[in-house]
């Protein structure tokens, strides 16, 4: 049977460090009855090695894959019309009907690749590749003699607008906000810390990665609370570690939004907002199950196991933003 080849050249949103002598390193594998080549490509213009080291420390911007099948039909051929154009628009069903498959294959080698070099290798710029990248719905096909075959389509890809539904506590910028954008133009300021994590766990949820966003959005609001009601007296926040530190005192975050809110203006958040209070609670029982056994479940108030998904997490950003305004 003919082989068909799709070939998938990626450039990657980070570099890969690698030792290299200068050429592409190759690693095959087999997934269900696709031969797969994976090709990881030094770039030698950027390249440095300490006087006794053989191979030099380079990038890899960028990375090739290579799958082929074995095809009982190839492409449908094209014959040139009178004036000696080609239609090549009766090759579409027949790649539209095997394009998903490739697709699918070098879209699972490459990000299991990169997470190969992101957590193995400690490596952590590295990203997984976006379905919708053009690169990986655009390759090049390839006959069994090597010859290229023109396909007569281009796929035009379009990401979805992150926060468009103000989810996850995304603002949209309108021209109310021109002012204070002016401002921090002009003055650089110190992002606070809970800010940073609040952050990382928009792009965790944003990613897909709910139990990564449940442990980071607990993080943020641990930081924001014990911050904001200790952060203004050195004095306090050193007797209060203190006392952690012997064991003398433990105390839950929701301890501190309740009995600790007093110091509040808004008074305890419990009272504030019961509903929001409760969400925080089940919060910071999924963070303890992330922690314990890397799930991102909890139970509820009547001992449910409930699982944590997209529509819980994007309610749960809610109530964190209402704890955020009930202490600022």
């Amino acid at each position: 049977m003919p082989k068909l080849t799709a070939v998938f050249n990626v450039t990657l949103p980070a570099p890969i460090v690698m030792r290299s002598d200068g050429k592409p390193v190759v690693v095959s594998v087999m997934i269900d009855d696709f031969n797969v080549l994976i090709k990881l490509i030094p770039d030698s213009r950027s390249r440095s090695k300490k006087h006794k080291e053989r191979l030099w420390t380079v990038a890899c911007n960028a990375v090739s894959i290579w799958v082929s099948r074995d095809e009982k039909v190839m492409p449908p051929r094209v014959i040139p019309k009178s004036d000696g154009t080609l239609d090549l628009t009766i090759r579409i069903p027949y790649f539209n009907k095997r394009g998903t498959d490739y697709k699918r294959i070098a879209l699972q080698v490459l990000n299991n690749a990169i997470m190969f070099f992101k957590y193995e290798l400690k490596q952590p710029q590295l990203k997984a590749i976006d379905e919708h990248t053009d690169e990986i719905n655009n390759p090049k096909w390839i006959d069994d003699r090597g010859e290229e075959i023109r396909t007569g389509m281009y796929v035009v890809t379009s990401k979805g607008i992150f926060g468009q539904r103000n989810e996850y506590g995304v603002i949209k910028f309108e021209n109310k906000h021109k002012r204070n954008l002016q401002s921090s133009i002009l003055k650089t300021k110190m992002t606070k810390l809970h800010h940073e994590i609040l952050s990382d766990a928009q792009s965790s949820a944003f990613e897909g990665n709910i139990r990564r966003a449940v442990l980071e959005l607990a993080i943020a609001c641990e930081v924001f609370i014990k911050h904001t009601l200790f952060g203004g007296s050195d004095i306090s926040a050193l007797a209060f570690e203190a006392l952690e530190d012997k064991r003398i005192v433990s105390v839950r975050v929701l301890d501190m939004i309740d009995i600790g809110g007093v110091g509040v203006p808004n008074g305890s958040f419990k009272k504030y907002d019961k509903k929001a209070y409760q969400d925080i609670d089940y919060i910071f029982r999924a963070r303890n199950k992330v922690a314990h056994r890397g799930n991102p479940v909890f139970r509820d108030e009547k001992g449910n196991l409930q699982k944590v998904d997209a529509k819980l997490l994007r309610q749960w950003w809610i109530s964190v933003d209402k704890l955020f305004s009930w202490a600022s």
